[in-house]
């Protein structure tokens, strides 16, 4: 395509009048004043010209960038035939819309907000994306709602994805407003909790945080068939039956926020496995209210007790079906540890929320070990912002033999070359996890290595030297060849290390060394800018 050629625009220099003239008492005269006139009339002849130019000029450039908007247009359409999007597959596609719309917060697939709507978004998009998206029903099966925050256009599109969900099992959010709502905002509320209760049949997982949804759910009992995780706040029951969610048959899963009030709910205690509590409510509500759940293999426990309510001499009670247990709050582990006991644990979670100033497992160190010392079989520990030193940190690991996996990231640990009381784990922790030579060149090593059946390691590093050295020697220790352990049949290998909180230029050298002995049996690679991760490669 080529530009019309462009015809030349005559330029006449119109003179001015004199400048002497203008910036005087100059008074032309009757010859000056025709003069004057002429000079007038042409100059406004030149200014009309300009404008027809100007106007055709304009009007070129519109129709050119017109005529470059659908040239790109164009080209994006080439673009997108080219894509290689377009030669996945429906099922591989599929499997990408329902990463882009499976579970998250409050704030994703809300119904209150359409530009969280992933499946609604993802078949805006083109025919073959909107008739996949909608043939797909599980896509729209996830779903939160702020049932205070009603209009049209969000009721229906509550109704459209229960529609289009067809009889795939509901995932559904209803979120803690945490203000006083008007009473027309609940009355128009009401069409929002209908709708859901009509659907209660096929409810998968519900969450219900509001107290305002909580007083109409009497419709659903003997209709949760399908129900299979509840997350729900006990303040929220106040005004439904007890036993609202005894009959459901799939319930597995239950999350309950705990008070004085809402343990005396019922649940199908025998049915559940996977438990969350979080507590507020006096020692001896809580002890009552755990032990009706015989067969809990993952807990989960955060909150605050009132000891106000604390039992003397009764008897522990043995969780024996407790594998997975994760504690938020420390300062709970001593009322945990007088009323239960755990023989089977193979996992520990502890969240320590300790800072430089302030220690919150340090007091409660003791009965932590307490809870340590039956669970000989433990297999996953993870600590996190704990503030702790070597020696207790060995104490620790001295009784779980049987770890595989440990996880440790220490508070401040930034600080622990500058701050005198700043805890951190430091160089003697890491030399006790090195493999002594005697354990490969003896059946019976004269010292006991600890934890040699670890094979996964993720810990965060101080700014110290002396413990870079260590970390390298530990590490090379246990990346021995696997025929060794073959042979001796005491030890694992380290299959997998990440590294943490690792300062540029400080650790550049314990990098290098680390890239250097890993070898090429490990993968090498950067998680972020500040974590490392060392994988062993599988033959």
């Amino acid at each position: 395509m080529s530009f019309d050629d462009q015809p030349t625009f005559p330029t006449e220099r119109i003179a001015p009048p004199r400048q002497l003239q203008t910036r005087s008492d100059y008074v032309p005269s009757a010859a000056d004043v025709c003069q004057i006139k002429e000079s007038l009339s042409a100059i406004e002849k030149e200014v009309h010209r300009y404008d027809d130019e100007l106007f055709r000029l304009y009007t070129l450039v519109a129709q050119r960038e017109a005529e470059q908007r659908e040239l790109k247009l164009n080209a994006e359409k080439c673009r997108s035939i080219l894509a290689p999007i377009r030669r996945l597959p429906n099922e591989m596609l599929s499997e990408i819309f329902a990463q882009c719309c499976k579970e998250g917060d409050e704030d994703v697939n809300c119904m209150s907000d359409t530009r969280t709507l992933s499946a609604l978004s993802i078949s805006l998009v083109c025919s073959r994306w909107r008739t996949l998206a909608i043939s797909t029903k599980s896509l729209w099966a996830v779903f939160s709602i702020t049932p205070t925050d009603v209009s049209t256009f969000s009721m229906q599109c509550l109704r459209m994805y229960i529609s289009r969900s067809g009889d795939v099992p509901l995932t559904i959010q209803v979120p803690n407003t945490y203000v006083n709502v008007p009473a027309a905002a609940l009355a128009g509320a009401s069409q929002f909790y209908n709708v859901l209760l009509d659907a209660a049949p096929r409810w998968r997982k519900i969450e219900i945080a509001t107290i305002y949804f909580g007083q109409r759910l009497s419709p659903i009992k003997h209709h949760l068939q399908n129900l299979e995780e509840l997350n729900v706040d006990s303040e929220c029951l106040f005004a439904a039956d007890p036993d609202i969610f005894v009959d459901a048959p799939k319930l597995r899963t239950l999350t309950v926020f705990v008070t004085s009030e809402g343990v005396f709910h019922t649940f199908p205690y025998h049915q559940i496995s996977d438990l969350s509590l979080c507590i507020r409510c006096p020692y001896a509500s809580f002890v009552n209210f755990l032990s009706k759940f015989p067969r809990v293999q993952n807990l989960e426990l955060e909150g605050y007790l009132d000891s106000s309510g604390n039992i003397q001499g009764q008897a522990k009670t043995d969780l024996t079906t407790v594998q997975t247990l994760c504690i938020n709050m420390v300062d709970m582990i001593p009322f945990v540890v007088r009323a239960f006991t755990f023989p089977r644990l193979e996992s520990i979670t502890l969240v320590c929320n300790d800072t430089a100033q302030s220690s919150r497992f340090m007091p409660i160190y003791r009965p932590f070990l307490e809870l340590l010392e039956p669970s000989h079989g433990l297999k996953m520990l993870v600590l996190e912002q704990i503030d702790v030193e070597d020696q207790e940190m060995i104490a620790i690991l001295r009784l779980t033999p049987s770890l595989i996996e440990l996880s440790i990231q220490c508070t401040d640990i930034i600080l622990a070359e500058i701050v005198e009381d700043c805890k951190t784990l430091r160089d003697g922790f890491v030399r006790s996890l090195t493999f002594s030579p005697p354990i490969i060149q003896s059946q019976n090593p004269p010292v006991a290595n600890l934890l040699p059946k670890l094979t996964s390691l993720d810990l965060a590093l101080n700014t110290s030297s002396t413990m870079h050295d260590a970390l390298v020697d530990m590490l090379t220790s246990r990346w021995h060849p696997p025929a060794l352990v073959s042979v001796h049949e005491r030890v694992s290998c380290l299959d997998s290390v990440t590294l943490r909180n690792i300062v540029k230029p400080e650790h550049a050298t314990t990098v290098s060394q680390l890239q250097d002995r890993a070898g090429e049996e490990h993968h090498f690679r950067w998680l972020d800018s500040k974590a490392l991760s060392l994988t062993r490669k599988r033959k």
